[in-house]
């Protein structure tokens, strides 16, 4: 699955708070606008599968799922 512009950049917030980084910083440097609770949901997601927890999880009918 290819990664976006969008998913690379909520790689490198994720990396940056693992870094020590500020969640604004961490969003700022990644040119983003998110929420606190989403920065950290980010942060949360990488450190419990790592790079591989970015794939898409969408549920839902497969009709509307690109690729079904």
């Amino acid at each position: 699955m290819q990664e976006t512009v969008h998913d690379v950049a909520k790689i490198q917030v994720g990396r940056a708070m693992l870094e020590g980084h500020s969640w604004r910083e961490a969003v700022q440097a990644a040119g983003l606008r998110m929420s606190r609770a989403t920065a950290y949901r980010l942060r949360q997601r990488l450190l419990a599968g790592g790079e591989a927890a970015w794939h898409d999880r969408r549920q839902g009918h497969a009709s509307k799922v690109h690729g079904a």
